[in-house]
């Protein structure tokens, strides 16, 4: 199996969503850990470089063209949800509400983050900061993949790894 779609299979089966309730082609991404596109004191685990990176890679036509091809329960695509909002990709994902978890909410089986379709915030679990530390950009992909879901992007389907999966072959 490539080590891509393995990664995506990883970071897919490990992310739990409670439902209901420009980069220039070819730029480095290693050298935006030194030059964040946003300071956010309020990030918990060191959450800004993976942040840096998932804002960067929204800048890209191929990542921001997920916001087309992922639809909300309505069938509405989340580009039309954004462009209802006046919003870009990059502006909502930097407004969402990360928080560190607590022992109540469902942290379990490895889940890397905890959200509810539609809600503009995500909590994101101890296993997430494991994650930061060994892969960033592992860690971006999940902040981008519980960005689809508060903006509306239920799952099963497409399943965890399917978007992970996605986000990969688009954004990275």
């Amino acid at each position: 199996m490539p080590a891509s779609r393995s990664l995506a299979r990883s970071v897919g089966m490990a992310i739990l969503v409670l439902l209901p309730a420009g980069v220039a082609a070819g730029e480095d991404d290693a050298e935006f850990a030194f030059r964040p596109a946003t300071f956010r004191s309020d990030l918990p685990f060191g959450t800004a470089m993976a942040m840096t990176l998932a804002l960067r890679w929204l800048q890209r036509p191929r990542c921001r063209d997920l916001f087309v091809q992922f639809q909300d329960s309505s069938g509405a695509t989340l580009r039309a949800r954004l462009d209802a909002s006046g919003e870009t990709p990059e502006g909502y994902l930097s407004r969402i509400a990360f928080t560190k978890a607590n022992d109540r909410d469902r942290c379990t089986d490895g889940a890397l983050a905890v959200t509810a379709v539609g809600s503009p915030s995500v909590r994101l679990c101890s296993g997430f900061a494991s994650l930061l530390r060994r892969d960033p950009r592992a860690a971006a992909v999940v902040l981008i993949h519980e960005a689809l879901h508060s903006l509306g992007l239920g799952e099963n389907p497409p399943t965890s790894q399917e978007i992970s999966r996605h986000i990969e072959a688009s954004c990275r």
